[in-house]
């Protein structure tokens, strides 16, 4: 009854189109847009070749758009990006519904999914604890961190703030990119259960919830923080995070972001081009520079001292045994807090494990 429509072709933008999209709106809405822009239709427009991409959203926002944009100009390959959990966009390449994924932690080992996949690490982004700006507490140590994160300590008078509960925020997700990173550092395992008051789908509403809590914590990717004045971020052992306290070691915690794939991607294929590219094209360098990423080539001294950093955070904070499998599998909430607007301040929901009995 009706002809069948033509095969619609990817329309090609100039990265200062791209790059507006990903300024101009807000961290969760911007994805939206640039999926919208790269699905518009123009006459004429020459058809291009698509690579389907997952990506956590700490990952988008550090990465994701910004060498996406490039790549679509340099290279002629699309890179079709989706926000999803961590553990939802390495199991989506894993089944064979994306080419790959961007993520912020590497493997974990108890999912057989993620086991063959092929992890290529890009970039060091600094895990940054974050409170309200009228929190007056500007440093943590590293054991009171953690301490808080074991339900051990609960005020802020116990670290120099004034009388006030500190209301732990974390992200629901398994396994989440950041949070991930950041336990692994504190208890030697990254899905150990925390002592979280409350719990977001992501990274960019736990930010949010932050912005209007003055007890609140949390931790997030220092590119994502950037240049939010309603985020103040915390020195850690005295040592503010940047790219240069980053390159020298001396700031204490830091995750790898990765490009994700099957194994068999070959270096001719859009895959390897597009790693060939991160580690070539300067634009794409330059946006992580200023994002304060450090490309992985940059960074001998960390990635000669990272290996064996781990073993010496723990050993500095004499960590107990973790917790068996069956207790970390239980830590996550079977309720969310709902959007951030809808959640008025001094409300939480109740933590989904008591951590503070568990641990020692």
């Amino acid at each position: 009854m009706f002809d069948t429509p033509p095969a619609r072709p990817v329309l090609r933008f100039a990265p200062s189109v791209l790059r507006a999209v990903a300024v101009s709106v807000r961290p969760v809405q911007y994805v939206l847009a640039l999926a919208i822009l790269l699905a518009t239709v123009a006459p004429g427009a020459k058809a291009q070749m698509v690579i389907e991409a997952r990506a956590d959203i700490v990952s988008i926002r550090a990465l994701g758009v910004d060498t996406a944009a490039s790549f679509l100009m340099q290279e002629k390959i699309t890179i079709q990006l989706a926000e999803l959990s961590t553990i939802s966009a390495l199991e989506a390449v894993a089944d064979g519904r994306a080419t790959m994924a961007l993520s912020a932690r590497d493997m974990h080992a108890a999912n057989s999914k993620e086991q063959g996949l092929v992890f290529v690490p890009i970039a060091w982004e600094a895990i940054v604890a974050i409170t309200h700006p009228g929190n007056p507490v500007g440093n943590i140590s590293l054991r009171d961190l953690r301490e808080i994160y074991a339900g051990r300590i609960r005020n802020w008078e116990q670290i120099g703030g004034r009388p006030g509960p500190i209301h732990l925020n974390a992200v629901a997700g398994p396994t989440d990119g950041i949070e991930y990173g950041l336990r692994k550092a504190l208890f030697g395992r990254g899905n150990i259960p925390i002592a979280a008051e409350r719990w977001y789908l992501n990274t960019a509403q736990l930010e949010a919830s932050i912005a209007i809590d003055p007890n609140g914590l949390a931790v997030t990717g220092l590119s994502n923080a950037l240049n939010n004045p309603k985020l103040k971020r915390l020195h850690l052992e005295g040592v503010p995070a940047t790219r240069s306290n980053l390159k020298q070691g001396e700031y204490l915690l830091a995750t790898p972001i990765y490009v994700v794939h099957r194994a068999g991607e070959g270096s001719t294929s859009p895959v390897g081009r597009y790693l060939r590219f991160l580690r070539t094209d300067r634009p794409s360098r330059l946006a992580m520079q200023r994002k304060k990423l450090l490309p992985i080539r940059e960074a001998d001294m960390l990635n000669e001292i990272f290996a064996g950093r781990e073993q010496k955070l723990l050993a500095m904070l004499e960590t107990p045994a973790p917790l068996p499998l069956a207790a970390a599998a239980a830590a996550t909430p079977a309720a969310l807090v709902p959007p951030v607007a809808a959640t008025p301040v001094g409300t939480a929901a109740e933590p989904a494990v008591k951590t503070a009995e568990q641990l020692p």
